[in-house]
């Protein structure tokens, strides 16, 4: 907790504008990297189903595989939700981490499905030479090196911190080697709706450029993060759906950071349920 505490630390420290702090931008906590912690996340897992099966039995589901049926199913309808509207305000998404073959196969599928346009960042023979399995033919990739928008993208980003001390050499160095700032730059000059990343990044890291570059939204105060929280035959919530913030960014909010994060939060959940509680 402590080397996370500091690593988010040094991140606001970099961004010391109170308005390039209030991002509401959903970020999903890092997955657990380290070989050396299976062990103890299966332990974990394996105590958290058992107790999620003995607080619902009463309700008549009596065992794990019910359990994890009925709780996949559920899941599944909120993404079958997610993806209708997707297809129906079909938008353009930039996929900057295409050196994780992960990434490229989820392409495959957004796109083989219409859920959205994507756009991959890198360079074109090495991108479908680990995506040689998927189909990606309708995806637009960038390679910064060759592209175009480079020299406008390095202007612009000068432009947007120079008062921080950024040089062009330092803006050109980032924009070619860190694809996230490439891909927030796609998005700030309107060649793009939005950017997914995260699968191999670290939270400061997938959460740093978009503070620099597309700043805050307007009237949030406050970065905050949200897990989406699924319990079966529940009445509570939007039919057992809770949204859970803050869970991985604001470690120790005051009353004031707690209100912000009950807003945003709030309305991150609107278009899934009418009515929207606070607790």
């Amino acid at each position: 907790m402590k080397k996370k505490d500091e690593e988010m630390n040094d991140l606001f420290d970099e961004i010391d504008d109170e308005e390039e702090i209030k991002e509401d931008i959903v970020i999903e906590n890092d997955d657990i990297k380290d070989n050396n912690d299976k062990q103890l996340n299966n332990q974990y897992t394996t105590t958290y189903d058992k107790f999620l099966i003995d607080s619902v039995a009463v309700d008549g589901i009596q065992n794990k595989n019910e359990y994890h049926y009925i709780l996949k199913n559920q899941m599944a309808n909120i993404i079958d939700d997610i993806k209708l509207k997707a297809k129906e305000n079909k938008k353009t998404i930039v996929l900057p981490e295409t050196m994780d073959v992960r990434v490229l196969e989820a392409a495959s599928v957004v796109l083989r499905d219409g859920i959205a346009d994507i756009i991959l960042i890198g360079d074109e023979k090495d991108i479908k030479v680990k995506a040689s399995s998927f189909d990606i033919s309708k995806a637009k990739i960038i390679n910064p090196f060759t592209s175009e928008l480079t020299d406008e993208f390095v202007k612009l980003f000068y432009e947007l911190r120079k008062d921080k001390g950024m040089t062009m050499d330092m803006a050109k160095e980032m924009l070619l080697h860190d694809y996230m700032y490439f891909a927030c730059m796609l998005v700030k000059n309107e060649y793009a709706d939005g950017v997914v990343s995260g699968a191999c990044h670290s939270t400061s890291n997938t959460l740093r450029p978009a503070l620099q570059i597309l700043k805050t939204k307007p009237g949030v105060k406050l970065v905050s993060s949200f897990f989406l929280m699924l319990v079966p035959d529940c009445e509570y919530g939007d039919d057992g759906t809770f949204l859970f913030a803050d869970c991985g960014l604001e470690q120790n909010p005051d009353s004031e950071k707690l209100a912000a994060i009950a807003g945003s939060s709030a309305s991150s959940f609107e278009g899934r349920s009418e009515e929207r509680r606070v607790g």
